[in-house]
């Protein structure tokens, strides 16, 4: 009893820090879009997915892995915190170099350069925090997590909106985001070390090949996963204007901000998660509880938000965002998809099976090309949603047929028919 009291407390510290944490993001989206015009939002955002998908690259697959092996064997979390963090350094700086190589040969305007470069660092930073999430998470210290992602989404406010509201310019508050993302990436490591082996600093590097081999296959998946979030912004950009960037960023903002519920419950069901399938590989209640909680989530917003798309924009973003209601009423149903192949994600990734779950997402990556090339010239931004769940509901169905033997689907049918 004391152990389920103390779950429902730490979920609900850690739900009520990222709920305050999206409210500070919505809030800076808000206030940035409505002093923006729309074209000027759409450069913003195109800076945000090109920066985040290149960011990827110093992710490589760590956080799942890193938050498995400390569940596994809580006395080594110093060694694999020590690793991981070793290896993060050059990657973190070869993904600088890939945002610095395009900002200055890319072919951008100059000011589009600059929001690159500014934007994929301050991205890079978030990644890299993401490390120190793990650690929290693995030793189910989840108010520590709650702490660094309140911290974030506050730095991130005050840093974005206060500049432009300043009057200074689109380029400035990119680089007071950077400055921003960078404290809040110490104030993590700070917390997390603080939870790690006193001399952890002399075990670094111990676990080298081990976190590569595994994390290997899951940084296939991390960089294919950011293409396919990011695919659609890309090709609007190309295929159409700023404008259209703007307009369904705006919907995709939207979206992410409110559909984060499922995002704060798969955190504090990962550890109990892994313990389960370490203890009864064939036992389906894991996964099964896992998809009954994020559908019993995801599905009403998706609904709800179908519905109340055209009210939602015009309260959120201002009536200049109108044009972009159909693309939310599309783009919101990606919602239940995404956390259900979230679900899947983990769910392999406890097993040791991660490695199956690139190609998943490239073929994901390819639906979603091909819906994109042929639904961008029909119908603009509500072409590129249509796409985008085209390519989620295709990687659910493969998803779902790997991992059929793991699921009760009676059980969960009778769940989601519930929730209907």
């Amino acid at each position: 009893m004391i152990g389920s009291v103390a779950k429902i407390r730490s979920s609900a510290v850690l739900f009520a820090a990222a709920l305050a944490e999206k409210v500070c993001y919505l809030a800076a989206t808000l206030i940035i879009s409505r002093l923006l015009s729309v074209a000027d939002f759409g450069k913003f955002s195109f800076a945000l997915y090109a920066g985040f998908t290149v960011a990827v690259v110093a992710e490589f697959g760590f956080q799942p892995i890193v938050t498995r092996d400390i569940v596994a064997g809580p006395e080594r979390r110093d060694e694999l915190f020590g690793t991981a963090l070793l290896l993060k350094v050059p990657l973190a700086l070869l993904a600088a170099a890939i945002v610095g190589g395009l900002s200055l040969f890319g072919g951008f305007e100059r000011e589009q350069a600059q929001l690159l470069w500014a934007i994929g660092l301050s991205q890079i930073a978030v990644t890299v925090s993401y490390l120190g999430n793990a650690v929290f998470r693995a030793a189910r210290r989840l108010e520590l997590e709650a702490l660094s992602s309140f911290v974030r989404g506050v730095l991130y406010l005050v840093a974005a909106v206060g500049t432009l509201v300043l009057g200074f310019s689109l380029g400035v508050a990119a680089w007071a985001i950077l400055l921003a993302n960078v404290i809040s990436m110490i104030v993590t490591f700070g917390l997390a070390v603080r939870l790690i082996h006193p001399r952890f600093p002399r075990r670094i590097g111990s676990d080298v090949w081990h976190l590569l081999t595994q994390s290997a296959p899951l940084a296939g998946s991390v960089i294919a996963t950011s293409i396919f979030s990011s695919l659609s912004v890309f090709a609007l950009r190309w295929l159409m204007d700023d404008v259209s960037v703007g307009w369904y960023n705006s919907a995709h903002s939207l979206t992410s901000h409110i559909a984060f519920i499922p995002e704060v419950v798969t955190a504090s069901l990962l550890p109990p998660m892994i313990v389960a399938l370490q203890r009864d590989e064939s036992d389906t209640q894991p996964l099964t509880e896992m998809l009954l909680v994020m559908l019993g989530l995801s599905l009403p917003i998706a609904i709800g938000g179908s519905l109340l798309a055209p009210h939602l924009l015009s309260l959120v973003f201002g009536a200049k965002f109108d044009p972009a209601a159909p693309t939310l009423m599309w783009l919101i149903w990606t919602a239940p998809f995404s956390y259900v192949n979230v679900a899947y994600l983990l769910f392999l990734s406890a097993r040791r099976q991660q490695r199956l779950w690139p190609a998943f997402v490239l073929i994901g990556i390819a639906l979603t090309a091909i819906g994109l090339y042929v639904l961008i010239p029909l119908f603009g931004s509500v072409g590129a949603a249509i796409a985008r769940l085209i390519g989620e509901v295709g990687v659910v169905l493969i998803g779902t047929w790997k991992v059929r033997k793991a699921i009760d689907f009676g059980r969960l049918l009778c769940g989601v028919a519930r929730i209907g």
